[in-house]
């Protein structure tokens, strides 16, 4: 919510404080899904190298993981490229 108001802080600090859950409860594919959130903060706020990075860090997760996004996670992919 706080990323389609533009508030990156906020959207930003939900991300990394969702990032820590998941790694606490071990759940990698949702961690994939908080740092590909991070993404679009980061594409938003005019950081397209940031972006890219954690992007191709989450797909390399994924392949490792042998877990394709989801046509919604594609969505947010697709949406931090535009940007």
């Amino acid at each position: 919510m706080a990323l389609r108001r533009d508030d990156l802080v906020l959207a930003g600090d939900q991300y990394r404080a969702s990032l820590r859950l998941c790694r606490e409860f071990g759940s990698e594919r949702s961690m994939i899904a908080r740092i590909e959130g991070l993404a679009l903060v980061a594409a938003a706020g005019a950081s397209p190298a940031r972006a890219a990075t954690l992007l191709a860090a989450a797909a390399g997760w994924r392949a490792k993981l042998g877990t394709p996004p989801t046509p919604d996670e594609y969505a947010v992919h697709a949406q931090a490229r535009e940007k």
